[in-house]
């Protein structure tokens, strides 16, 4: 597909997000640090809607990055209750424990950084540079590179995925500069909740 095709691709998306974007507590403008690193943990292969529902109640056990991260096995995993996959949890707090002895509890703002991290991430380390640091970098998860390699490959199965250095290629193209919240917010609703 050539470079004026993905524009158009963009210019899509960025349309439907305006007309049909959701409302949610760690979708602001610029999200504190903490907001997101917590959110995207808790959004990975959960429902927005029970996130929606349980990130507050987190967040009232756990209000600082380092109440987390003094938080024993027992009471996270109580805390993530009703969320499932329990080594999510403790991951994040093992994340939390990283960030306030090698930080001083400030979220480190590189890939490199964020990467070394335990528990983080591709996905959840661009998200940080991108959501709450403002850093023009494509946000890509699975089901992002699916879509990529439907709509720009001839996949031979819905489940076929394009190698990943090409989809990061594509997502680099169309990464819509200086909007990093929309790129946030149009790619959840789109995936998670598409129009009726």
């Amino acid at each position: 597909m050539n470079p004026k095709d993905r524009h158009g691709f963009q210019n899509t998306v960025l349309d439907w997000y305006k007309k049909n974007k959701r409302e949610f507590l760690w979708r602001r403008e610029t999200p504190e640090p903490f907001l997101t690193l917590v959110s995207e943990v808790m959004l990975q292969q959960t429902q927005t809607a029970r996130v929606e529902e349980k990130l507050p109640i987190f967040f009232e056990q756990f209000p600082t990055i380092f109440a987390l991260a003094e938080a024993n096995n027992a009471d996270i995993i109580r805390a993530w209750k009703g969320m499932g996959y329990n080594n999510r949890a403790l991951r994040l707090r093992d994340a939390a424990r990283a960030i306030c002895e090698l930080h001083n509890g400030l979220i480190p703002r590189t890939l490199d950084e964020l990467l070394s991290l335990p528990g983080i991430g591709r996905y959840t380390a661009t998200a940080l540079m991108s959501f709450s640091f403002k850093i023009d970098i494509p946000v890509v998860d699975v089901n992002i590179r699916r879509v990529y390699s439907r709509v720009f490959f001839k996949m031979e199965t819905t489940s076929s995925v394009a190698p990943e250095k090409e989809i990061h290629e594509i997502a680099e193209s169309i990464y819509p500069r200086n909007l990093s919240s929309d790129n946030y917010g149009y790619w959840r609703d789109i995936l998670y909740c598409p129009p009726t």
